[in-house]
């Protein structure tokens, strides 16, 4: 199995496995650790025993669920990437008219991310 080593890619991989499979098995551990066991079990021809795929995903074979989450992780890593870089642009547009608050503590990322895609358009 491929081994991710970004945060951002563990936190799309866990989104994507949370809106497939449910949380309701023994496995202690987070949403990215359960694609891992899950993405492993499938690796090797395991059925994960006691885990369950959310409607309509229940009949799908758990080989299919794993492309599914992939490829919706996938898509998320894209659009968290685009958010990271609106936000980077509202911060230059503010360092340079003189708005952005030298406490960062205060930083409203929303509003430089709303800035920053007003900027990208």
């Amino acid at each position: 199995m491929n081994t991710l080593t970004s945060k951002l890619e563990q936190m799309a991989y866990g989104h994507a496995t949370s809106q497939f499979i449910s949380s309701d098995n023994d496995f202690e551990g987070t949403w990215y650790e359960r694609y891992q066991f899950l993405a492993d079990c499938v690796e090797n021809s395991i059925d994960p025993d006691g885990w369950f795929a959310w409607a309509p995903f229940e009949t799908w074979e758990w080989r299919d669920i794993v492309t599914s989450i992939d490829d919706e992780a996938s898509s998320l890593v894209v659009t968290m990437k685009q958010a990271l870089e609106y936000a980077k642009g509202g911060m230059v547009v503010s360092a340079i008219n003189g708005s952005l608050d030298s406490d960062m503590n205060q930083l409203d990322m929303i509003q430089l991310l709303e800035l920053g895609a007003k900027e990208q358009q």
